[in-house]
Protein backbone atom coordinates (compact mmCIF):
# COMPACT_ATOMS: atom_id res chain seq x y z
CA UNK A 1 0.00 0.00 0.00
CA UNK A 2 3.03 2.30 1.05
CA UNK A 3 4.09 1.98 -3.07
CA UNK A 4 0.87 2.99 -4.00
CA UNK A 5 0.67 6.15 -2.00
CA UNK A 6 4.16 7.19 -3.23
CA UNK A 7 2.80 6.91 -6.72
CA UNK A 8 -0.40 8.04 -6.67
CA UNK A 9 0.22 11.05 -5.04
CA UNK A 10 3.54 12.35 -5.78
CA UNK A 11 2.45 15.71 -6.16
CA UNK A 12 -0.04 17.55 -3.79
CA UNK A 13 -3.03 18.47 -6.64
CA UNK A 14 -4.10 21.31 -4.52
CA UNK A 15 -1.11 23.23 -4.80
CA UNK A 16 -2.35 24.39 -8.79
CA UNK A 17 -5.62 25.50 -7.17
CA UNK A 18 -6.17 29.26 -8.20
CA UNK A 19 -9.20 30.07 -5.50
CA UNK A 20 -10.71 29.59 -2.33
CA UNK A 21 -14.51 28.23 -1.81
CA UNK A 22 -16.63 29.35 0.89
CA UNK A 23 -15.40 26.78 3.53
CA UNK A 24 -11.78 28.10 2.86
CA UNK A 25 -10.10 25.13 1.10
CA UNK A 26 -8.58 24.95 -2.58
CA UNK A 27 -10.34 25.39 -5.25
CA UNK A 28 -10.78 25.73 -9.05
CA UNK A 29 -11.97 28.77 -10.67
CA UNK A 30 -14.35 28.14 -13.19
CA UNK A 31 -14.56 30.44 -16.26
CA UNK A 32 -17.41 32.92 -16.75
CA UNK A 33 -18.46 30.84 -19.39
CA UNK A 34 -18.70 27.65 -17.51
CA UNK A 35 -20.28 29.69 -14.96
CA UNK A 36 -23.07 31.20 -16.86
CA UNK A 37 -23.65 27.67 -18.35
CA UNK A 38 -24.38 26.35 -15.47
CA UNK A 39 -26.40 29.56 -13.60
CA UNK A 40 -28.66 28.62 -17.18
CA UNK A 41 -29.06 25.26 -16.60
CA UNK A 42 -29.80 25.13 -12.84
CA UNK A 43 -30.19 28.60 -11.50
CA UNK A 44 -27.44 27.99 -9.04
CA UNK A 45 -23.53 27.97 -8.66
CA UNK A 46 -22.52 26.94 -5.35
CA UNK A 47 -22.87 28.08 -1.98
CA UNK A 48 -26.37 28.86 -2.13
CA UNK A 49 -28.34 27.48 0.41
CA UNK A 50 -27.71 30.49 2.27
CA UNK A 51 -28.10 33.01 -0.08
CA UNK A 52 -30.63 35.41 -0.83
CA UNK A 53 -32.99 36.07 -4.10
CA UNK A 54 -30.72 40.00 -4.08
CA UNK A 55 -27.60 37.62 -3.70
CA UNK A 56 -28.17 35.72 -6.46
CA UNK A 57 -29.30 38.22 -8.95
CA UNK A 58 -26.69 39.91 -8.20
CA UNK A 59 -24.29 37.37 -8.79
CA UNK A 60 -25.88 36.88 -11.78
CA UNK A 61 -26.04 40.53 -12.65
CA UNK A 62 -22.04 40.59 -12.16
CA UNK A 63 -21.07 37.29 -14.73
CA UNK A 64 -23.44 39.11 -17.36
CA UNK A 65 -21.64 42.35 -17.18
CA UNK A 66 -18.14 40.99 -17.18
CA UNK A 67 -19.28 38.60 -20.09
CA UNK A 68 -18.15 40.17 -23.41
CA UNK A 69 -18.57 37.71 -26.26
CA UNK A 70 -22.07 38.19 -26.70
CA UNK A 71 -22.90 35.47 -29.38
CA UNK A 72 -21.78 32.51 -26.69
CA UNK A 73 -24.22 34.39 -24.05
CA UNK A 74 -27.04 34.55 -26.65
CA UNK A 75 -26.60 30.38 -27.47
CA UNK A 76 -26.32 30.09 -23.23
CA UNK A 77 -29.48 32.14 -22.85
CA UNK A 78 -31.29 29.71 -25.29
CA UNK A 79 -29.46 26.38 -24.46
CA UNK A 80 -30.78 27.77 -20.50
CA UNK A 81 -34.69 27.80 -21.59
CA UNK A 82 -34.14 24.72 -24.23
CA UNK A 83 -32.33 22.86 -22.62
CA UNK A 84 -32.23 23.65 -19.27
CA UNK A 85 -35.85 24.56 -18.53
CA UNK A 86 -35.10 26.68 -16.66
CA UNK A 87 -37.40 29.99 -17.00
CA UNK A 88 -36.46 33.25 -14.78
CA UNK A 89 -32.86 32.86 -15.25
CA UNK A 90 -32.72 32.65 -18.75
CA UNK A 91 -35.56 36.10 -19.05
CA UNK A 92 -32.79 38.31 -17.02
CA UNK A 93 -29.93 36.82 -19.46
CA UNK A 94 -32.63 37.58 -22.21
CA UNK A 95 -33.16 41.33 -20.59
CA UNK A 96 -29.65 41.92 -20.56
CA UNK A 97 -29.17 40.29 -23.75
CA UNK A 98 -31.78 42.88 -25.72
CA UNK A 99 -29.11 45.85 -25.36
CA UNK A 100 -27.77 43.78 -28.42
CA UNK A 101 -30.69 43.45 -30.83
CA UNK A 102 -29.20 41.86 -33.47
CA UNK A 103 -28.28 39.02 -31.41
CA UNK A 104 -31.42 39.24 -29.24
CA UNK A 105 -33.69 38.98 -31.83
CA UNK A 106 -32.31 35.71 -32.98
CA UNK A 107 -33.69 33.71 -30.37
CA UNK A 108 -36.16 36.31 -28.62
CA UNK A 109 -39.65 33.80 -29.64
CA UNK A 110 -37.80 30.72 -28.48
CA UNK A 111 -36.51 32.41 -25.05
CA UNK A 112 -40.07 33.99 -24.69
CA UNK A 113 -42.35 31.19 -24.65
CA UNK A 114 -45.48 32.38 -22.82
CA UNK A 115 -47.39 35.59 -22.11
CA UNK A 116 -46.71 35.50 -18.95
CA UNK A 117 -42.70 35.58 -19.88
CA UNK A 118 -43.04 38.59 -22.06
CA UNK A 119 -44.39 40.68 -19.16
CA UNK A 120 -41.88 39.16 -16.65
CA UNK A 121 -39.09 39.95 -19.12
CA UNK A 122 -40.98 43.45 -19.39
CA UNK A 123 -40.68 44.00 -15.69
CA UNK A 124 -37.39 42.50 -15.30
CA UNK A 125 -35.96 45.65 -18.23
CA UNK A 126 -37.75 47.91 -15.92
CA UNK A 127 -35.99 47.13 -12.54
CA UNK A 128 -32.94 46.72 -14.36
CA UNK A 129 -33.77 50.20 -14.99
CA UNK A 130 -33.67 49.91 -18.89
CA UNK A 131 -36.20 51.05 -20.84
CA UNK A 132 -38.07 49.43 -24.05
CA UNK A 133 -36.62 51.08 -27.10
CA UNK A 134 -37.34 50.85 -31.05
CA UNK A 135 -35.80 47.35 -31.38
CA UNK A 136 -36.49 45.88 -28.08
CA UNK A 137 -40.68 46.96 -28.98
CA UNK A 138 -40.31 45.73 -32.30
CA UNK A 139 -38.76 41.95 -30.90
CA UNK A 140 -42.27 42.39 -28.59
CA UNK A 141 -44.44 43.25 -31.56
CA UNK A 142 -42.99 40.42 -33.64
CA UNK A 143 -43.46 37.96 -30.94
CA UNK A 144 -47.00 39.26 -30.28
CA UNK A 145 -47.72 39.01 -34.31
CA UNK A 146 -46.33 35.60 -34.27
CA UNK A 147 -46.99 33.78 -30.62
CA UNK A 148 -50.36 35.73 -29.69
CA UNK A 149 -53.21 32.87 -29.72
CA UNK A 150 -56.51 33.04 -27.64
CA UNK A 151 -55.19 30.87 -25.24
CA UNK A 152 -52.77 33.07 -24.27
CA UNK A 153 -54.99 36.37 -24.33
CA UNK A 154 -57.65 34.60 -22.21
CA UNK A 155 -55.13 33.32 -19.95
CA UNK A 156 -53.00 36.07 -19.58
CA UNK A 157 -55.37 39.54 -20.27
CA UNK A 158 -53.77 41.55 -18.44
CA UNK A 159 -50.20 40.86 -19.35
CA UNK A 160 -51.35 40.64 -23.18
CA UNK A 161 -52.75 44.08 -22.92
CA UNK A 162 -49.71 45.80 -21.05
CA UNK A 163 -47.37 44.21 -24.15
CA UNK A 164 -49.62 46.37 -26.35
CA UNK A 165 -49.83 49.18 -24.54
CA UNK A 166 -46.27 49.44 -24.33
CA UNK A 167 -45.64 48.54 -27.93
CA UNK A 168 -48.56 50.89 -29.44
CA UNK A 169 -50.00 47.96 -31.53
CA UNK A 170 -52.21 49.56 -34.12
CA UNK A 171 -56.24 48.64 -33.44
CA UNK A 172 -56.22 46.64 -36.78
CA UNK A 173 -53.26 44.45 -36.29
CA UNK A 174 -55.35 43.54 -33.00
CA UNK A 175 -58.15 42.58 -35.44
CA UNK A 176 -56.42 40.65 -37.53
CA UNK A 177 -55.03 38.81 -34.67
CA UNK A 178 -58.53 37.74 -32.92
CA UNK A 179 -60.64 38.32 -36.52
CA UNK A 180 -63.42 35.71 -35.09
CA UNK A 181 -63.62 36.81 -31.47
CA UNK A 182 -64.97 40.29 -31.20
CA UNK A 183 -65.76 40.05 -27.51
CA UNK A 184 -61.44 39.71 -27.07
CA UNK A 185 -60.90 42.46 -29.39
CA UNK A 186 -62.97 44.32 -27.73
CA UNK A 187 -61.15 43.42 -24.36
CA UNK A 188 -57.95 43.85 -25.82
CA UNK A 189 -58.22 47.11 -27.71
Amino acid sequence: MTRKSKTLFKENPYVKADAVNPEGFPAFKLPKEKLLHRLFHTGTIENTFYQTAKAQMELLLTLLNGFSDIETLAKLVLSGRTEGFMRMTPLVGMAYLMDHPVEASKIFNEVVITGNDLIDLINIRKGLGKGLGRAKKNMIRSWLKSKLTEYYAIKYPDAIIDAINLTRVSETDVREWFDEDKQLQDRVI
